[in-house]
């Protein structure tokens, strides 16, 4: 079902309901670019087989509301971009997801604009994730990640533009993320200028490399503990803390 509906930009309503997805492996590209839909209707589909999910969704900006909270996604490898602008959500519960065998989420929720809530459950557990590079840059509108403790990074190397742009988040709970691994974090927390705490003394950075503009201007802290950083291998930290 990979490219499906690419580039279908009138297109405003869409139910699947009666599909029978139980044999599909690839559903990526599937509503690519889907601009004007308004309704779409994938709450049934059987997604045990599929692998690969990359940019299953992106660029439909004309969405609201989606309700992706039946996938099964135990066997997807691939989430990249998989929302990418869909810039019209407000909100998306992906709590039943279960990444156990992703390993790539690159710009999984990038420039979804409108986006103020993602709820997060028990499955992501990341195992095999190496890269969340871009996973919610440019969320300008982001300011709940409910149960974001579920949320692992045990193999994660690429943390760049984590967080870039998420400028309505607060605070972040991120005590379920490990930085072990981690080589890049540039511009992690960049533009976060509402962030007014941030609490990172549970993560270490022994194998990081490039730091460069990992809190650009976070304006908006007050304190920032970095004890826990271990900068010993860092080649770039260029303009890290500028204008905090």
């Amino acid at each position: 079902m990979s490219y499906m509906f690419i580039g279908c930009s009138s297109l405003t309503s869409l139910d699947m309901s009666n599909f029978d997805t139980t044999n599909v492996t690839n559903m990526t590209w599937m509503f690519f670019n889907c601009s004007s839909i308004t309704s779409l209707e994938v709450s049934t589909f059987d997604t045990l087989n599929v692998t690969n999910m990359a940019l299953m969704f992106y660029g439909c900006s004309g969405l609201t509301s989606l309700n992706v909270s039946n996938f099964n996604t135990s066997n997807v490898t691939n989430m990249s971009q998989m929302f990418q602008n869909c810039s019209g959500l407000t909100s998306l519960d992906v709590s039943n997801f279960n990444t156990s065998n992703v390993t790539n989420m690159s710009s999984l929720f990038k420039s979804c604009s409108a986006l103020s809530t993602i709820k997060f459950g028990i499955g992501w557990t990341n195992p095999k994730v190496t890269t969340v590079d871009n996973l919610f840059r440019d969320c300008a509108k982001l300011s709940t990640l409910t149960n974001f403790t579920y949320f692992k990074t045990p193999v994660v190397k690429n943390f760049s533009r984590m967080f870039n742009g998420c400028k309505y988040l607060t605070s972040i709970n991120l005590s379920g993320l490990s930085w072990a691994n981690a080589t890049n974090i540039s511009y992690v927390f960049a533009n976060c200028s509402g962030l007014s705490s941030l609490g990172l003394t549970t993560l270490t950075t022994p194998n990081v490399t490039n730091m460069s503009y990992a809190f650009y201007y976070c304006s908006g802290l007050i304190a920032l503990n970095l004890s826990s950083f271990n900068t010993a291998k860092v080649t770039t930290m260029e303009l890290s803390l500028i204008h905090i």
